[in-house]
């Protein structure tokens, strides 16, 4: 299963993260995040269902939420796991990833 479902409806580019997310999946997962970069669409992430996440996913994920900031795209978190605030939280991306503080 791809870490990563990316669905287009009404302007609005959903992205749903699987339940774990590890350094097997980062290939797909950055390639996945790449394309979606040049569109014009806002991004909802849905992390619900993540239970594990490791460093070098986080790392693209954090990428990819600054990157498409300074492009201008809109980009929102829909319901992020515990599991996802908590690593976010631990690795200080607080702000990358748009999360208060």
């Amino acid at each position: 299963m791809d870490p990563i479902q990316v669905e287009h409806r009404s302007g609005v580019t959903h992205v749903a993260l699987a339940a774990a997310v590890g350094i097997a999946e980062a290939r797909v997962l950055h390639e996945t995040l790449g394309e979606l970069l040049p569109q014009q669409a806002s991004i909802v992430f849905h992390s619900d269902r993540l239970q594990r996440i490791d460093a070098a996913a986080m790392q693209i994920l954090a990428a990819f939420c600054v990157t498409a900031r300074k492009r201008g795209l809109a980009l929102t978190w829909q319901e992020p796991s515990v599991s996802l605030r908590e690593a976010v939280t631990l690795l200080g991306l607080e702000s990358a990833f748009g999360f208060a503080s």
